[in-house]
């Protein structure tokens, strides 16, 4: 069987009332949008790893060491089902 592992670096998209221009509305559409679509892949996903990277811009590679560790992090929190998928494969093969 194979299994689908997911990385959600989606940010959490909070309420929000006011807009300052069509832009940022527009901007606004996009990143539900994306968020929706995430939400639509993720259902077919055994597990879903989702580090805490929303803080850090999709352009920023400066300082990659701290992201990295919170990947690591966020995968360490999913191993025991990682480890459960990887027996179920086995045991299949």
């Amino acid at each position: 069987p194979r299994h689908i592992i997911a990385v959600d670096l989606s940010p959490v998209v909070s309420r929000r009332d006011t807009f300052g221009s069509g832009l940022e509305i527009l901007n606004r559409v996009e990143e539900i949008g994306c968020r929706v679509f995430n939400e639509h892949v993720a259902r077919d996903a055994d597990v879903i790893i989702r580090p805490n990277v929303a803080h850090v811009d999709w352009s920023d590679f400066a300082d990659m060491d701290p992201i990295v560790a919170e990947g690591a992090r966020a995968t360490d929190l999913v191993l025991p089902e990682l480890l459960r998928l990887r027996s179920l494969a086995h045991r299949a093969g």
